[in-house]
């Protein structure tokens, strides 16, 4: 194989780590999602979602309360003027998952084989040029 050839394979190579492709398949419970590739029309093996910065922390308080704030961006100071309690049983963290057809970036490891990750959604892909 002359360099020539090599560049060729290893340019392939590295324009499959990172690609934009359409979820097909979502299953909660796994927090995992297929996903199928435009160029080619195939469909991905499951793969994981990393946690999206669209997710919240859902707080239902079990009544009043104060919280302390001790960051310079606001100054300090107290949050409510509620008395003291616990968030004990009221607290849930809203996981984020990409919905059938939205568009997502995956990344996958440079090894044989290797497992593939969605990194996030890509809201106006239509607009962008893909390179292979």
């Amino acid at each position: 194989m002359d360099a020539w050839q090599e560049i060729e394979e290893l340019r392939q190579q590295l324009a499959h780590l990172a690609m934009v492709g359409r979820v097909s398949d979502v299953n909660e419970a796994k927090r995992q999602v297929r996903v199928i590739w435009p160029a080619s029309g195939e469909t991905s093996g499951w793969l994981f979602v990393l946690q999206h910065s669209g997710a919240g922390l859902d707080i239902k308080p079990d009544g009043g309360h104060t919280h302390e704030i001790t960051d310079t961006y606001t100054g300090g100071g107290s949050a409510s003027v509620e008395p003291d309690h616990k968030h004990s049983g009221g607290s849930t963290v809203t996981v984020w998952l990409p919905k059938i057809n939205e568009m997502v970036l995956v990344l996958y490891l440079p090894v044989f084989g290797g497992d593939g990750f969605v990194l996030g959604g890509v809201g106006g892909v239509a607009k962008c040029k893909l390179a292979v």
